[in-house]
């Protein structure tokens, strides 16, 4: 009589996760290594570049500009929406979207959340900066602090957008792949 006594550690690394899944399941799990940026660091690098914004302001006597922060705000929107798109495609095209009534697609418009609220929140704090007087400044140091914390912090993360968006792999030609690679059959 042989048995054997084993205590299960939980463990949040994915190494000891992907170790338990087996010999063909953790040869065809997905291997995506996106790194997350956390929560304190996102509040540091907010704050830092709120400070940078602040003394070049004063440095550089910059007038007040109210377009500036929605500038800001439209460059970075546009530019999460692209780093988490770029390759994905949503799961059906305009008619099919227009043919369904499906308006909303929940799990491919998770993505596209954040770069609204972000607009939302440089659209307001434009009109919080033309009213600021003399403290605009310090306004706008605080609203490019709070637009890259939201831009950060905001999710979904990417591994979960990667492994979980109801989204389609647009084809390689799209993507400037070699189209030498693609022979037909």
């Amino acid at each position: 009589m042989d048995m054997q006594i084993r205590i299960d550690i939980p463990s949040n690394s994915s190494a000891a996760r992907s170790a338990k899944l087996g010999w063909p399941f953790l040869r065809l799990s997905p291997k995506v290594e996106c790194i997350s940026v956390s929560s304190s660091t996102s509040f540091f690098v907010s704050v830092l570049f709120g400070w940078w914004a602040y003394y070049a302001i004063v440095g550089l006597e910059i007038e007040s500009s109210p377009a500036a922060i929605l500038l800001l705000g439209a460059v970075a929107a546009v530019a999460r929406f692209a780093m988490y798109c770029s390759g994905f495609g949503p799961s059906f095209n305009l008619w099919g979207w227009l043919a369904s009534g499906r308006l909303i697609v929940p799990g491919f418009d998770q993505v596209v959340v954040t770069p609204l609220i972000v607009l939302a929140l440089a659209i307001a704090g434009g009109v919080v900066k033309r009213y600021s007087g003399s403290w605009y400044p310090v306004t706008s140091a605080c609203l490019v602090g709070l637009l890259w914390f939201t831009l950060l912090a905001s999710g979904p993360t990417m591994r979960r957008w990667i492994l979980t968006g109801q989204h389609r792999y647009r084809s390689p030609a799209r993507l400037g792949a070699n189209k030498q690679l693609r022979r037909p059959i």
